[in-house]
């Protein structure tokens, strides 16, 4: 009961987002937000609310379809806060930290292309970002798995700047050169490979 209402709220986010396009979500961002009497421009004070959003966010717990949808509108809000200011602050070193929450944010409502798009974005504007790694490593799993059809050029480009990586574990690189050798095969047919190989 709880994954099929989790599953549902999750689907009515992703068809919200995927619905509405970037001028419409910033404008009923920006009226919703004006109202409230948030200043865009001003790095302090947006950066403030995006943190209070996100506080009370955590403490708030679904408890029927009403107050999820809610929920949900205040989470594309919160979306909506960090997109401005990577937008309005693009070099500020908490833009990064924007960029790495859409990203995980975008992947968990299952909208992989915009995830892969701000994974991008953080990892040309903060090539240095404490996330890289898990920022590369979900790259990888979005195009290999998720994103259809699938991109091999894409995959092999995260997964070679994977094994570039110094603090990556060596196992773990041998792992990614193993499949870079099969990248042909879909994930699928690359684990049923390792289950045959490792009889």
């Amino acid at each position: 009961m709880i994954k099929r209402q989790l599953f549902f709220s999750l689907s009515i986010l992703c068809f919200m987002w995927c619905s509405c396009n970037n001028k419409a979500a910033k404008d009923s961002s920006n009226s919703r937000t004006e109202k409230q009497g948030l200043n865009f421009n001003d790095k302090n004070e947006l950066k403030k609310s995006i943190g209070s959003l996100e506080d009370s966010l955590m403490r708030e717990i679904p408890k029927d379809r009403k107050t999820e949808a809610r929920i949900n509108l205040r989470r594309i809000d919160l979306m909506n806060r960090m997109e401005a200011f990577v937008q309005k602050f693009p070099k500020d070193v908490y833009a990064g930290d924007c960029w790495f929450k859409l990203h995980l944010m975008a992947s968990a409502m299952k909208a992989h292309r915009k995830s892969v798009a701000y994974g991008d974005s953080l990892l040309v504007n903060f090539p240095g970002h404490p996330k890289r790694i898990l920022i590369l490593e979900s790259m990888v799993s979005a195009y290999d798995i998720f994103l259809t059809p699938r991109d091999e050029v894409k995959i092999k480009f995260y997964l070679s700047q994977l094994i570039k990586e110094k603090g990556y574990p060596e196992e773990q690189k041998k792992e990614l050169e193993k499949r870079m050798k099969y990248i042909h095969l879909t994930f699928d047919e690359y684990v049923q490979l390792q289950a045959k190989t490792a009889r």
